[in-house]
């Protein structure tokens, strides 16, 4: 190709697939990245190279997002575990004072599957009989009694007191102050 003047320009050259991978790396991230690495073998290289870091910072970031939310899952379903098991036990305990009168001495005399006297955890619940009902303890994720991260419930608790009680419990086990 020839300007004006009659000098020869040069071609310029272009890499689509760079420029595509540099898009994608913005809103697909690991799907940028790899195309990104590929057009990294044609010249110019501009785009691949901004690419492949854009995409690997966005994949990074995938990665960790789905961490967190893989992460809180997993302990949302311990809360759920953990509540479920309290209205049994809650429940049971109820019923023992209703038919005796007075809750039982220990949890080995309800009528619940054994599982649900386990926590979350597989710690078993601590039941302790007090003059004005009763505590069910779980030891939490550390599995030790008596630590900051024990969960602690009362009587006729109702779902926010529990879902406080867990969360803040929660929060103290993994070092946040409630």
């Amino acid at each position: 190709m020839q300007d004006e003047f009659g000098t020869q320009s040069p071609q310029t050259q272009s890499n689509t697939l760079g420029m595509v991978g540099f898009i994608l790396a913005f809103c697909l991230s690991p799907i940028g990245l790899v195309l990104s690495a590929i057009a990294l073998r044609k010249q110019p290289r501009g785009f691949a190279i901004g690419g492949v870091i854009v995409g690997l910072l966005g994949t990074i970031a995938w990665v960790a997002f789905g961490i967190m939310i893989g992460f809180g899952a997993l302990i949302g379903i311990k809360v759920g575990e953990g509540m479920m098991d309290y209205q049994l036990i809650s429940n049971a305990l109820e019923a023992d004072l209703g038919n005796n009168g007075e809750y039982p001495a220990d949890l080995s005399a309800l009528a619940v599957d054994s599982s649900a006297l386990m926590d979350p955890w597989g710690t078993e619940w601590r039941y302790e009989k007090t003059s004005t009902g009763y505590t069910l303890t779980s030891a939490c994720r550390d599995g030790a009694f008596d630590t900051d991260d024990d969960i602690v419930l009362r009587p006729n608790m109702t779902q926010d007191e529990l879902s406080t009680a867990f969360s803040q419990a929660l929060a103290r086990s993994f070092g946040g102050q409630p």
